[in-house]
This record gives C-alpha cells, structure tokens and sequence, in this order.
C-alpha cells in the first residue's frame, strides 16, 4: 500500500517522484516496469483518521490487540496511479502533460493490496478521500512548496 499527501519529500515513492518530475518540466516515469504491477494507495489524512480511530477505542475488546490494514480500498495498475497523478497535475497547473508515462521495465507479475474489511467492520473505518481530490491537493502542496524542497 501506498501512503500519498502534502508534505511528503520521499522522492523516492510513487506519487512525490512522478510530481517532482512534472516540476521539472519532464514526463512521468515508470522505472523498472511496465506498470502493470497492481498496488493501492492511501491519502495520508485518511491514514491518520484510521490510527486515531484505533487509539481512541484501545479499551474496546475487538480493537485492544488486534492487527488492522489500512488500505486505498481500490486497487489499480501503477500505471493507473501515475496517469492519475499526471491528471491531478494538469487539473492544477493548466498545463496538457501527456498522461501516458515512459516505461522502461519489463512487465512485472505483482500484486500488492490490503484487505480492509476487518477495519470497516470493526472500527467503521474506510477511507474517505478519493484519488483525484486527494492527488489534486497533493500536487497543490507541492506547487506552493515546490522551491523549497
């Protein structure tokens, strides 16, 4: 599972590096895959609700010692992602980047995605923020923080 929002500058990770690139004025990039590799991802405030939740009911006896995932809840190609992304960053910027990334991996069998149907029955959690708002206020982030990073 992947964790995106403001503030992250682990370039490293999916959703800041592709954004770290339209910065720069460069395509998105998908390195050492196809992008067909299926993954999720999670907005970071999202993450931080479902924490809460659990600390906030740690005397309950159906949370007290219990394991949860925590997860975007859709899984989707990486190819997806970064599309997605390249999406938020026209929607905020004005620009017309081509969405399609450039790819310069072999096509990977992987599948990467939690079940979260413990922590939705049990804590009522699931995530709450769709990729397109969460992805347009990341990239909002880092274009007001951008020349600081």
């Amino acid at each position: 599972m992947n964790t995106y929002g403001p503030g992250d500058t682990n370039f490293s990770r999916i959703v800041p590096a592709t954004i770290a690139r339209l910065m720069r004025g460069q395509r998105a990039l998908i390195d050492g895959t196809d992008g067909s590799n299926v993954l999720e991802a999670l907005f970071v405030r999202d993450m931080c609700e479902a924490y809460l939740i659990v600390a906030e009911r740690l005397d309950d006896d159906s949370v007290s010692g219990e394991a949860f995932n925590f997860g975007g809840g859709k899984p989707m190609t990486l190819r997806d992602l970064v599309a997605e992304t390249v999406r938020a960053w026209n929607h905020e910027s004005g620009e017309k980047i081509d969405e399609e990334p450039l790819i310069t991996g072999p096509r990977m069998e992987s599948v990467k995605y939690l079940d979260i149907s413990k922590a939705k029955a049990r804590l009522d959690w699931q995530p709450r923020t769709a990729l397109p708002d969460g992805l347009r206020e990341t990239v909002a982030w880092y274009r007001a923080h951008g020349e600081n990073l």
